[in-house]
């Protein structure tokens, strides 16, 4: 969507503002879905939230699908005449460290929610889990 724009500061200026408003809207909505399904379980049942998404998820993904820019640009590599860069280059430190880093946190908060998981079981308030 950055690419049709003519200066290089202003498209790297445009591409910043972009991701970080993408970045916060993913961690929003992260912590927001958890609330809404939480009380949609608590105040219509454990069904409710599974049915919300079998409505909404084939919308939003057919909604997206079909969005304006979902046509994708030409590269600009392929556009050059140049190969694209080998699988083994994936494997350099500074690109394996990031999946690195998202399982680690993902062990954190999966491990948090374990343990906030038997406490709330011990208190006999398990399905409050997700909205605590």
């Amino acid at each position: 969507m950055t690419a049709g724009t003519p200066a290089a500061g202003r498209r790297d200026r445009l591409l910043s503002i972009v991701m970080s408003y993408e970045s916060v809207a993913d961690e929003s909505a992260f912590v927001l879905g958890s609330v809404v399904i939480g009380l949609l379980a608590t105040a219509f049942g454990a069904g409710a939230p599974l049915s919300a998404t079998g409505l909404l998820a084939p919308a939003f993904v057919v909604a997206f699908a079909f969005h304006r820019t979902a046509a994708l640009p030409r590269h600009r590599a392929a556009a050059a005449g140049t190969e694209p860069a080998a699988v083994r280059s994936l494997l350099r430190l500074r690109i394996v460290i990031l999946p690195l880093g998202m399982f680690l946190g993902g062990a954190f908060f999966g491990s948090t929610l374990t343990a906030l998981t038997l406490f709330m079981r011990d208190r006999g308030l398990e399905l409050s889990t997700g909205i605590v």
